[in-house]
């Protein structure tokens, strides 16, 4: 199965075929992105069926041309508009799962990922791999501890399926951290699973709908908790206060998810209800970028200033490994991390 990283340990192939995506047009801002598998799929060397995505050519007369005055773009329309068709000249396999997931299982599961990972920004939808950092099923169902893990991570895709076994989520392109007010950028979306009956062969496919960012507002992302004083506490996604598109409760097991035409285009109620019980929720992330990992081993080294090696929460020793300056049985500090990243630094003595 290609859910399973620890079985798989292949990288999978980038094809030129064509990939397939319905979403509907709109003036400046992206709406509602809907892709689909459908009977024209491939299977690669392991089963994975991969999803073509269809193009719209560009004619040479809608290029822009240099030498005629460019008119001023007008204004864009505050009103939902109907879908457009995005475009693509590639596809992508459906990633190998590093960790178990209780969300992505299977065939199906397979598809869900490879969907997802087709909507994907650029940098992201080129790693093959996704590595299981959090589950409340492995880690608890506890929003702090969810935090230590998590936070500061860089981008990272976030899974729930709720007791009524509905799928949805969030891609966050920053890294999460404990904010009292909205963050993010346009690079945030939504997304939900649906059922979609096939009427030839009377099976049941499970179609990925993305809701990116409308450009309409900027509260892409809030995370606080902890404090009777903040705004909200727990895990939010678009709309705004006291009526997010999609948010966690601080207890970390209900959400509340409404409708939303204003952060997320197009965005609906992602469960069946707009109160939800969380079945699993699972957070996967994708290879540090470089800029990413020096910014972990500033942290690390800051937070080793405070407090003696072993003796930081889980968090702090994540971060540590992740940045290449602790090892794996915790005994010793590689000074060479932090001696190569701290300019003119004239105290530090190198270990070997």
């Amino acid at each position: 199965m290609g859910n399973q990283g620890s079985s798989h340990h292949h990288h999978a192939k980038t094809s030129t075929e064509k990939v397939s995506s319905t979403t509907t047009p709109t003036s400046l801002n992206r709406t509602e992105t809907v892709v689909s598998p459908n009977s024209n799929t491939t299977n690669n060397s392991n089963g994975v069926s991969s999803i073509p995505l269809e193009q719209t050519p560009i004619s040479s007369s809608e290029l822009p041309n240099n030498d005629t005055p460019q008119q001023e773009t007008p204004e864009a329309n505050t009103q939902p508009s109907t879908p457009f068709s995005s475009s693509s000249s590639y596809y992508f396999d459906a990633p190998q799962l590093l960790g178990e997931s209780e969300i992505l299982i299977g065939d199906e599961g397979n598809s869900i990922a490879q969907q997802i990972r087709a909507s994907l920004p650029l940098e992201q939808k080129l790693h093959n791999q996704w590595t299981m950092l959090y589950s409340n099923k492995k880690n608890g169902a506890s929003i702090a501890t969810f935090a230590e893990i998590v936070m500061y991570h860089g981008p990272m895709l976030i899974i729930i399926k709720d007791m009524e076994n509905n799928i949805f989520g969030a891609f966050t392109s920053i890294s999460l951290e404990k904010k009292s007010s909205f963050y993010g950028n346009s690079n945030c979306f939504l997304f939900k699973v649906d059922t979609e009956e096939n009427n030839e062969n009377s099976e049941a496919k499970k179609i990925v709908k993305v809701f990116p960012a409308s450009g309409k507002n900027e509260n892409y992302v809030y995370f606080n908790f902890g404090n009777k004083y903040n705004p909200y506490n727990g895990l939010a996604f678009g709309g705004r206060i006291g009526c997010f598109s999609l948010c966690i409760e601080q207890d970390w097991r209900f959400g509340k998810t409404c409708g939303d035409l204003i952060t997320y285009s197009f965005s609906p109620q992602l469960s069946s209800d707009s109160e939800f019980e969380i079945n699993v929720i699972e957070c996967w992330i994708f290879p540090l970028s470089e800029s990413v990992q020096i910014d972990l081993r500033y942290r690390a080294k800051a937070k080793q200033s405070k407090q003696a090696l072993g003796e930081g929460n889980a968090a702090e020793i994540f971060i540590m490994k992740q940045a290449g300056i602790m090892s794996s049985d915790h005994d010793h500090i590689r000074e060479t991390a932090y001696q190569k990243d701290t300019p003119n630094s004239s105290n530090n003595n190198v270990n070997n």
